[in-house]
């Protein structure tokens, strides 16, 4: 093993950091993101790469909303609804509306896509999405407590415990199995969030869809069957 240059120097407490070790952590932010929301927010708008539309994964949803009036006039009465404090989150979509899904710890929009059908109704499918301003803030204080957790670490480490400062002197740095431990924890924290804010948001999505569907006079359809609403819970009165 060939000699290092001058040696280690005993009682040296400074940190030495190679520039190879601190690249994945740069790249752990944008990592997390696509991962978890599909894309990089300026590739959304791309569609060349994806050779197989079909391919892609089918995005979350809680069931189809049939509303017995004409898609404007649905989402005006949401909108109303919304003003009387009764629908939060509730923002306007260039195809139908979004509204909020409450999920723990990260919150969810519920989007309504509609278009209208024959005989004065619309039809309204839904789609669950992250709200990406908290998950985009955890991911980069994530990222960001690393570098001062080495720091932090290694003082602990040197201070109370004097086979660390051998260690140490004989050319061990901390960041070698500090920095692999927090991406493996951070990375599988980070999933185990994203996984309970979809269930949680899927769960508060198909109240609120039950919520809308009772407040139009409609019927919310999942996988084929009528699960909500006045024609589910009143057939009599649907007719």
């Amino acid at each position: 093993m060939p000699e290092r240059g001058g040696g280690p120097v005993a009682g040296d407490e400074s940190i030495h950091f190679s520039p190879r070790g601190e690249r994945p952590i740069l790249g752990l932010c944008p990592t997390l993101w696509v991962c978890t929301f599909g894309s990089w927010p300026g590739n959304r708008m791309s569609h060349g790469r994806d050779k197989n539309p079909a391919d892609a994964k089918q995005p979350l949803s809680v069931g189809e909303l049939r509303a017995p009036m004409h898609r404007d006039e649905a989402i005006w009465k949401l909108e109303v609804m919304s003003r009387r404090g009764r629908l939060p989150g509730f923002r306007k979509t260039l195809t139908g509306c979004g509204v909020a899904a409450h999920g723990k710890p990260f919150d969810m929009v519920m989007y309504l896509d509609g278009v209208d059908r024959e005989g004065g109704q619309a039809a309204f499918t839904t789609r669950l999405e992250l709200e990406r301003r908290v998950p985009t803030i955890a991911a980069i204080i994530f990222v960001l407590t690393v570098f001062p957790g080495v720091l932090l670490t290694d003082s602990f480490m040197r201070l109370h415990l004097d086979f660390y400062v051998k260690w140490t002197n004989d050319g061990l740095q901390t960041w070698w199995w500090y920095i692999p431990l927090s991406v493996v924890s951070l990375v599988w924290a980070w999933f185990s969030a994203i996984a309970k804010s979809k269930k949680s948001g899927a769960e508060s999505g198909e109240q609120g869809l039950e919520k809308i569907a009772a407040e139009l006079g409609g019927t919310v359809l999942k996988d084929g069957a009528e699960t909500g609403g006045v024609a589910a819970a009143d057939p009599e009165a649907a007719a």
